[in-house]
């Protein structure tokens, strides 16, 4: 095969093993081009259209497969796809693009690196110098593609000359913005930028060239002179008029990383004409000053008189002489400052970026003036506290992205670095201290834990990953949850007032009345948001706080409206005051009295009219009711656990959230469990009852009929009727885990009949559906889950409903009627999808793949089979909620043929340890189309073992396909063919599915063949 290079900008080159190789014909080369640049598969016709426009239909294809072959000899066809319709380009590895490799690295890149490696692929335009006649079409989409890259490498070469300047590299920058100029010499813009890089390297004589050379462009070319803009720039550059401010923006000594919608948003928001005054608010450390010169040096050629950067931070009071002096002025010693002030700023376009603003209480005051007086100026002000002017357009900061913690591969690391911000300053900051430094699977989830534990705020990150030549990401993350005071530097350049964090939120408490300060530690126990009714409960009346609290930016408004939040490390920092003035512990235990009483209250309002609402409310408020939830177990206060038990366990039952309430219901279980023998409250059995139907995993069974029983003699003592139906159910599910059907159903109906309400919570009907289902009785068990949905109907459980209705679907399939199934189950996956049940989306999913696959539609039989395991991915499931769904995948690719994938997904499900039938089915055929007789032994009998748990006859049906497979594979030839006539007799033999597997057909031919016709006579009938 060999290596192959193109490259198509300049004339086309073709290399293969690093020497050039020529097509000979042009057309070989113009339609290799064109392949490769469209990437996709085009029709014979089409490209016999596009070369041979003048000649017939026939005589241009005719010519087209000469063609190709030319091209196909030359350079291979490894890189072609061509059947007899189509002809496409097929990426390979061995293949390098010149032209390609530039639009990866430009589709939304933002590294450097990236943008110069793309800089240094651009030489020519595209396919510069080449021409084809007799093509017009060919021609117009070259003309296309050359002025849709040239646009792309305007951009490239703009973007990494500003890299250059911001790295004070004036020899890099000058360079790339010639290449920007010998693009488009008509572009004023681009003379303006190489102007620019020339005056700021002092190269007066070549910026003064350049102007020339710009304006002589322009009179010869178009006969027009250059514009304001341009000719104010000669201005500066031959010398600035007397009084004239000199305009400039203090250059950054790091890269900006990160924020391109917000850049994006504020740079629109300044040039919008109705916004003259943008504060950027947010904590101290949140980046504003950063972002504001970042969007300030983006916007400054768009005012004629320049942009200016004014810091405030020393001064607690605006002074008109301050800004004089920061504009590059002198104070003529005549006039007002004020005055002197008002009159400059009067005339031109400025933007003016005031920084650090918050300590100057009456400094707005003279910001308003100057907006009044100066038409053309536009201020942009980075403050933690809003300046409460009539004409102030806020924009609040909030921390960078963060990717969730989820085990990455090494590959996707860098992605990860790519696509979120947090980790992407963290690495950008880390490798200036250790340049070796990169993100690994190994090191990826403690990056991210500093990431969400500083809330991604970028001072934070930086003083983090300062630290990071002496510890690993996993020790500044524990250091960090520790004590805020591990963050911090001993920098010499950086202001005193942002060398650690805890000096950062220092600043904004003193500035705080007590009042303010009282209720902000008090605020600090909420974890994540929380909404003003629930400050009122925890805290007492916090309106007024509130409100002030948010101005000052040591709250945030959330995204939901009505909702507040408190950044991470200032909740930390609030934490840490309210322990060290002895109120802590009080605090937390109101937060744990008020979100256990709602989650009841709102668990409860799950099933009815309000549905929507209490969703809401729990979705929002579920952060807080975790902690109080875990601080109840702390506690040892099973009291407050049972309280708010049967609200939590609806949330997670109804909304299928089965991992995240495994956990809770885990954690009080093991609580329990130490004092069982002393508890004489017999409504604790509802904790256990929980616990066990969140398990995704079989538990030990003895304990837990052990603390049922307990519970069940004290429920029967006490005369509590509840307790008593908590304590049977709990039996019942015991008897059900361990496949005791009959046993299970006695229990669910004596816990029904003590308590008929438990049934809204606990769905005793279809547990009992569920039981009567593994007995194989059919009938009954979808009287069951009729019974079911008439309930949910009747009050308002539309969750209930949809599980009932996926639950006959099931039952239905069970009998074999696949047109019923198949309608009740896609009605349930509709409902669970309005829901966001993810687990019920999986389950509906699982099945109506199976529903193809038994109808012989493979293909959809995959799609479906793929659907369910993404969903269950994307919604944080474990592995085991699609494994189902991954194993049927397989089987259905092994009846596609596609062998070695269908190994791989089954292969994956075994890996688990979980006990699959169908995994082990699907092992069978594979290991019999391999010729490993032990293989499909082997799994034919692990296959056998769980075959009892299977509850659909086709499945069984396909035992006995596997099981005549094996036989086959043996030399068993009598009792292959009665099996197989065994199958082809079953009254659930999928024979829809047989009509395009070729599998059972060619074993029958395989042993019809072996055999004597009298004898297979013999043994198909007798069999049959």
């Amino acid at each position: 095969m060999g290596s192959l290079c193109f490259q198509f900008f300049g004339p086309p080159c073709f290399k293969r093993n690093g020497l050039p190789v020529k097509l000979g014909r042009k057309k070989a080369a113009a339609l290799a081009v064109y392949l490769v640049v469209t990437g996709k598969p085009h029709s014979r016709d089409h490209l016999a259209d596009l070369f041979w426009q003048t000649s017939d239909r026939e005589k241009a294809r005719a010519s087209l497969r000469r063609t190709l072959f030319v091209i196909t000899k030359a350079l291979g066809r490894f890189w072609l796809s061509v059947d007899r319709d189509t002809i496409g380009y097929t990426p390979h590895k061995a293949l390098r693009v010149d032209v390609l490799r530039f639009r990866e690295l430009t589709a939304g890149a933002d590294t450097p690196e990236a943008l110069q490696e793309a800089a240094s692929i651009y030489e020519n335009g595209f396919l510069n110098g080449f021409s084809l006649k007799g093509a017009p079409d060919f021609n117009d989409w070259q003309f296309e593609q050359e002025d849709a890259f040239g646009r792309s490498a305007a951009r490239v070469f703009d973007s990494v000359a500003q890299w250059c300047m911001r790295r004070m590299d004036y020899a890099g920058a000058i360079s790339y913005a010639q290449q920007r100029v010998s693009l488009d010499p008509f572009d004023e813009t681009a003379h303006r930028q190489l102007i620019r890089f020339y005056h700021g390297d002092g190269q007066q004589r070549a910026a003064i060239h350049q102007y020339e050379k710009c304006r002589d462009i322009l009179q010869k070319e178009l006969g027009i002179d250059p514009d304001d803009k341009t000719e104010a720039l000669a201005v500066i550059i031959r010398g600035a008029a007397p009084g004239q401010a000199n305009p400039q923006l203090p250059a950054p000594s790091t890269l900006f990383v990160g924020r391109k919608h917000e850049l994006r948003t504020l740079t629109g928001m300044v040039k919008d004409p109705g916004t003259r005054l943008v504060t950027l608010t947010g904590p101290g450390g949140i980046g504003k000053t950063r972002l504001a010169l970042e969007a300030a040096a983006g916007l400054k050629d768009g005012f004629s008189q320049g942009a200016f950067f004014i810091p405030l931070g020393e001064l607690t009071a605006l002074e008109p002489a301050h800004i004089i002096r920061s504009l590059g002025l002198c104070i003529d010693g005549k006039s007002d400052p004020l005055e002197q002030l008002l009159t400059f700023l009067g005339h031109g376009k400025r933007l003016l970026v005031l920084d650090n603003f918050e300590n100057l209480d009456h400094g707005g005051m003279l910001v308003s003036k100057m907006l009044d007086r100066s038409p053309g100026l536009k201020v942009m002000v980075t403050s933690r506290t809003r300046l409460m002017l009539k004409g102030e357009h806020l924009f609040p900061l909030s921390g960078l992205i963060c990717p969730d913690a989820s085990p990455v591969k090494n590959e996707n690391c860098q992605a990860a670095s790519r696509e979120y911000d947090a980790p992407a300053l963290f690495l950008s900051a880390a490798g200036m201290v250790k340049p070796d430094f990169k993100l690994s699977a190994s090191n990826f989830e403690g990056v991210v834990r500093i990431c969400e534990l500083t809330g991604g705020l970028p001072l934070a990150l930086i003083l983090a990953a300062g630290w990071i030549d002496i510890y690993s990401p996993d020790k500044i993350a524990k250091e960090i949850r520790k004590s805020l005071g591990f963050l911090k530097t001993g920098l010499r350049d950086i202001p005193s007032s942002h060398k650690s964090m805890r000096a950062v939120f220092d600043a904004s408490w003193n500035r705080l009345p007590e009042r303010e300060k009282r209720h902000f530690l008090r605020l600090s126990v909420f974890n994540d948001g929380f909404s003003l009714d629930s400050a009122t409960a925890v805290c007492g009346n916090a309106n007024d706080t509130v409100s002030a609290l948010v101005r000052k930016s040591m709250l945030g408004t959330g995204s939901v409206s009505g909702r507040f939040q408190m950044h991470p490390l200032l909740r930390q920092y609030g934490r840490e005051e309210l322990l060290s003035r002895g109120r802590y512990q009080e605090m937390m235990d109101r937060h744990k009295t008020h979100y256990l009483d709602m989650a009841c209250k709102n668990g409860a309002g799950l099933i009815g009219d309000h549905r929507v609402d209490c969703r809401r409310n729990m979705d929002a408020d579920y952060a807080n009711i975790r902690q109080a939830w875990f601080r109840a177990v702390d506690q040892g206060d099973l009291n407050a656990l049972s309280h708010a038990a049967e609200g939590i366990y609806i949330y997670f039952d109804t909304y299928t959230q089965y991992h995240e309430g495994e956990t809770l219901f885990q954690a009080a279980k093991e609580l329990l469990m130490t004092q069982l023998e002393s508890i004489a409250d017999p409504n604790l059995g509802v904790l256990l009852l929980c616990w066990l139907d969140m398990q995704t995993r079989p538990p030990g069974y003895r304990e837990i009929k052990r603390a049922a029983e307990h519970c069940l003699r004290i429920a029967v003592r006490t005369k509590n009727s509840r307790a008593k139906a908590y304590a049977l159910l709990l039996m019942g599910a015991v008897a059900h885990r361990q496949k005791l059907f009959q046993r299970a159903i006695r229990f669910y109906e004596l816990s029904s009949k003590t308590d008929p309400d438990i049934e809204h919570s606990f769905w005793v009907s279809v547990r009992i559906g569920l039981c009567r289902r593994m007995l194989g009785d059919m009938d009954r068990a979808i009287d069951c889950f009729r019974q079911s949905r008439e309930t949910g109907f009747r009050f308002g459980d539309v969750v209930k409903q949809a599980w009932s209705l996926g639950n006959i679907g099931s039952a239905e399939l069970c009998r074999g009627n696949l047109d019923k199934a198949e309608s009740r189950i896609a009605s349930a996956e509709k409902a669970f999808r309005r829901l966001n049940a993810p687990v019920g989306i999986v389950t509906s999913l699982e099945e109506l793949a199976l529903i193809s696959f038994l109808r012989g539609d493979i293909a959809q039989a995959v799609t479906t089979a793929e659907q369910a395991s993404e969903v269950s991915k994307h919604s944080g499931l474990l592995p085991s909620r699609y494994q189902r769904a991954l194993a049927l995948k397989g089987l259905a690719l092994l009846a596609a043929r596609e062998t070695d994938q269908a190994r791989l997904c089954l292969t994956t499900v075994l890996k688990t340890g979980t006990p699959n039938f169908t995994a082990h089915i699907g092992m069978v055929f594979w290991g019999c189309l391999k010729g490993n007789e032990f293989l499909a032994r082997e799994h034919l009998n692990s296959a056998e073992k769980s075959e009892e748990a299977v509850n659909k006859p086709q499945l069984r049906a396909l035992y006995l396909l596997a099981s005549a497979a094996v036989a086959v594979l043996a030399g068993e030839d009598g009792n292959a063919c009665e099996l197989l006539s065994t199958l082809f007799h079953h009254q659930d033999c999928p024979n829809e599915l047989f009509g395009v597997w070729d599998l059972p057909g060619s074993l029958v031919s395989k042993v019809k063949s072996k055999m004597s016709p009298l004898e297979f006579k013999k043994r198909w009938d007798g069999a049959g």
